[in-house]
């Protein structure tokens, strides 16, 4: 006997489980089940019992639907493509959009000219002239540069890919410019699927997007880094591991620490008002 339909006879049970086949039943089947069940002489009120139950699971499982799910196209942005430059870092394999390099490279390309001229400003000035400064900037310029040229390369190789070419065809002076921009192989290709693939997401309503992709850039944090190489320098020069005075540049940095400070506290806060509305 099963437990779920009590003592019901089994032509009626075999007339529920065909109402409940598509997943709902409705109030003329009920009505019919109960008109049968008279037929074969069923408790009319144990299958009232037995109904009710089954009309209340109905129910619940319409009131909590499948989540939806949308068709979307990868879209790339500025601090997205730079950041999964630097996720895929370690990545030669597979394949990167024309969008994905050229954002990288606009982010990539400035830092590396950032450091090179604080290197020539700061070896050129009083700073370059005492050699255990020289040796100490030396090592982590250099540490940095070479840290730069990781995720660079990596993404040279998956943009050459998507164009169908060897990693070793972004090296070639001038003719890897012309491969840099242009489009890549439209569908799969022997290195991998295309970085324009639909894909399948899930449908959340997103609520004050511009504002909340504001708030989550996370500014706050690049700021307090800054700040802590501000302090750090100044342990340094307590500590007399460098000699150079770093008064004209710290102004400099705490200037701009805190205005991203500034900035992401400033958008947290018109975010939560915005909410509070």
């Amino acid at each position: 006997m099963n437990k779920k339909y009590l003592n019901l006879s089994p032509e009626i049970q075999e007339y529920i489980e065909f109402a409940l086949s598509d997943g709902k039943i409705t109030t003329k089947e009920v009505e019919l089940i109960k008109r049968k069940a008279k037929e074969f002489g069923d408790d009319l009120d144990e299958l009232e019992l037995v109904l009710t139950k089954i009309l209340v699971e109905v129910e619940l499982q319409v009131a909590d639907p499948e989540p939806e799910f949308i068709e979307t196209t990868p879209k790339y942005g500025l601090v997205d493509s730079f950041i999964l430059g630097w996720k895929n870092c370690f990545k030669f394999k597979g394949r990167a959009s024309r969008t994905e390099f050229w954002y990288f490279f606009l982010i990539w390309y400035s830092l590396y000219i950032l450091s090179v001229y604080i290197q020539t400003g700061f070896l050129t000035g009083n700073f370059g002239q005492n050699e255990k400064n020289s040796l100490i900037f030396m090592f982590f310029i250099s540490l940095f540069q070479l840290i730069l040229c990781i995720p660079y390369y990596s993404l040279i190789s998956r943009r050459m890919h998507d164009i169908s070419k060897s990693f070793w065809f972004g090296f070639i002076p001038f003719y890897n410019f012309y491969l840099f921009c242009k489009a890549g192989v439209k569908g799969e290709n022997k290195y991998g699927e295309d970085p324009y693939k639909v894909v399948l997401l899930k449908k959340i309503k997103n609520e004050n997007g511009i504002v909340k992709s504001i708030a989550n850039l996370k500014l706050q944090n690049i700021g307090g880094f800054i700040w802590a190489i501000n302090a750090f320098s100044q342990q340094m020069l307590a500590a007399q591991m460098i000699e150079w005075q770093l008064d004209h540049t710290n102004k400099w940095l705490y200037l701009f620490g805190g205005i991203l400070i500034t900035i992401d506290k400033s958008s947290t806060f018109i975010l939560n008002k915005y909410k509070s509305k």
